[in-house]
């Protein structure tokens, strides 16, 4: 038999090694409870949620001195509230044998609940039993308790210990019986309140369109008020009030401030300044497949609706002419620098609990290229981007500042077709700022204290394409193919506010990817004045992407995790139309050239969108 010295110095090396001491309590611990050769009982309060317990539990049978040992975890946590208004409520023991060297073996465990002092305005029953009959075998101490309707509104609690408890078994081939020793301290503490809110949410909140994650937020606002350091502040009494009631639109208006749905803005509006930046890049790399080589050009100017970008400057290739000789500007040399701009806004009304929004963006791409043949070239660019969005129904805000760094190049084929390539690194520095509930607000529909957070996020993107151009007399065909994907990570944060409801966001990682086909046509008719040119562009685009699709948080102040609000992504498949004229006039050596279109987005949820565009071209 192992000695009593051995067996400490084993018993202290697994309590160190779980990195827990004997007499730390938490909401999240269970107790491992070691039965030794002799009678002698060791317990330990080991974390749940990493597997320390499980993984001491299983360790502990190992000292041969060790007959048997089991784990007791309370539930539903430590410290569990039970609302008068609910009328009734559960706790319990979950005990687990792990380990024996014991077979057979028998374990019978006795928990008692223990009352508080006064007349209990609960009742609940006195013991609970359970029996244990091999390694992994598990049953659980139930506590049902039942509050009448009479019982006074004061806080009460009671606690559950285990009381007594009794083994037999047998060990290679000798029979061994004893008794178990009581718990010295109790397991869980409960507590009996009036003053917090009922455990399910108001019927109203459910079923709701636009707010289909209320019941579950309203579940996480239980489970911060009903932690003892919240739930007798004013805040919790204003929504305990709410509640009580009846007010569900009053309700409502508080979820909605209190959930983390702002942010669910932050990850499209990443990909929306990126793509800005991509189209602006595609702007000068459409000018080089066609023959604009040197030069200073400034024609980029584009509009851009919510959820897309759509080019004014002619992102896809509307001003194409191959009649056109291709030029070498700036003396004559093969350099070429540019800058191209877009500015635009757009609109996204509320759904599926995601908050609508009016956003306004500009961006500006600047850059330098080289044709190191008549059909092949390369560049380099960078470009600031500027993005500023309300929410509906309030003061809340999203602000970003985006700075981007890109190299593309193309090449012009034979019979009309040309390929091209860029890849893109974007930083985005982001303000949002949501009004909360402020301190001690006995009205949380008041919504008077700033909550700020200041996450980053760092994008990495990469695009290839494809355009036949097809040309008979004055007819232009061309089909265009496009893919292109784009790597987001918005940064973990915190919020800095004086609410109590203030929220900490998880990291979000996205990853989107997007196929995009469609057919450019115009036909050109020469008049006296010039060469007028009506066009057509559809394009249809199917997105596809993996990562986050919840938002996670979690109140700063502690209590229940926040609820994960599902971020719905725009629709995956949605087209486009353009109509427009061109006009192109020779002035001399050079050629003017003057567009003006519009598009309509189809098929894309909560945005309806018109886009005009226009651009013009003077070269010098």
């Amino acid at each position: 038999m192992q000695s009593p010295g051995k067996f400490t110095v084993a018993w202290l090396a697994l309590v160190l090694l779980a990195g827990v001491p004997l007499q730390a309590a938490a909401a999240a611990q269970g107790r491992l409870v070691v039965v030794h050769q002799g009678g002698k009982t060791r317990t330990a309060l080991l974390p749940v949620a990493d597997g320390r317990l499980a993984k001491a539990a299983s360790a502990a049978c190992l000292d041969a001195g060790v007959m048997f040992a089991f784990t007791e975890e309370a539930l539903p946590s430590a410290a569990p509230v039970i609302s008068r208004v609910d009328r009734v409520g559960q706790v319990g023991v979950r005990v687990t044998l792990t380990c024996t060297s014991l077979d057979p073996i028998g374990v019978e465990l006795v928990y008692g609940a223990q009352r508080g002092g006064g007349t209990a305005g609960y009742v609940v029953n006195p013991q609970a039993r359970v029996a244990l009959n091999g390694a992994g075998s598990s049953a659980t101490a139930d506590f049902r308790v039942d509050i009448p309707e009479s019982a006074p509104s004061r806080d009460e609690h009671f606690s559950v210990r285990r009381e007594a408890g009794q083994f037999s078994g047998d060990m290679q081939g000798v029979p061994m019986l004893g008794t178990i020793a009581a718990g010295e301290a109790p397991i869980l503490h409960a507590t009996i309140t009036g003053t917090i809110l009922p455990s399910q949410p108001p019927d109203g909140l459910s079923g709701r369109i636009d707010d289909p994650w209320a019941p579950g937020i309203y579940r996480d606002l239980y489970g911060f008020c009903s932690a003892p350091g919240h739930r007798s502040g004013p805040e919790c009494q204003a929504l305990t009030r709410l509640v009580a009631d009846g007010d569900t639109e009053g309700l409502i208006q508080v979820l909605r401030a209190v959930s983390p749905e702002k942010a669910t803005s932050l990850g499209p509006s990443s990909v929306g300044l990126m793509t800005t930046q991509i189209g602006n890049v595609a702007l000068r790399i459409s000018q080089l497949l066609h023959g604009i080589g040197g030069g200073l050009d400034t024609s980029g100017l584009a509009l851009a609706g919510a959820g897309g970008s759509f080019a004014l400057g002619d992102v896809l290739h509307a001003d194409e002419d191959p009649n056109e000789e291709r030029r070498t500007l700036l003396g004559g040399t093969r350099w070429g620098l540019w800058i191209n701009g877009m500015v635009g806004g757009g609109d996204s009304a509320r759904h599926l609990g995601n908050a609508g929004f009016d956003v306004d963006n500009w961006s500006l791409t600047a850059g330098v290229d080289y044709r190191l043949t008549d059909a092949f070239f390369l560049g380099a660019a960078g470009g600031y981007s500027r993005l500023s969005s309300d929410f509906d129904g309030g003061r809340d805000s999203l602000d970003a500042d985006t700075r981007a760094l890109h190299l593309y190049g193309g090449f012009s084929g034979a019979r009309g077709l040309s390929l091209d390539g860029s890849v893109s690194w974007v930083r985005s520095g982001f303000d949002l700022k949501r009004y909360l509930p402020g301190p001690g607000s006995q009205d949380l529909r008041r919504l008077d204290a700033l909550a700020q957070g200041s996450p980053d996020a760092t994008q990495r993107g990469a695009a290839l394409g494809m355009t036949w151009y097809l040309q008979s007399d004055i007819w232009t065909i061309a089909p265009m193919l496009q893919y292109q994907w784009i790597g987001t990570r918005v940064d973990a944060f915190e919020e800095r506010s004086a609410s109590i409801f203030r929220l900490a966001y998880a990291r979000q990682d996205l990853v989107t990817r997007s196929l995009s086909g469609g057919v450019y046509g115009d036909v050109t008719l020469a008049t006296g004045v010039g060469s007028f040119r009506p066009y057509g562009r559809a394009l249809w685009y199917a997105n596809s992407g993996s990562g986050a699709r919840n938002l996670l948080a979690e109140f700063v102040e502690g209590g229940a995790p926040m609820n994960a609000v599902v971020a719905a992504e725009p629709d995956r498949s949605y087209a486009t139309l353009e109509l427009g004229l061109g006009f192109r006039r020779p002035i001399g050596a050079r050629t003017v050239d003057f567009n003006l279109g519009a598009l309509k987005l189809f098929g894309y949820e909560a945005v309806e969108r018109w886009s005009v565009r226009g651009d013009v071209r003077i070269p010098f």
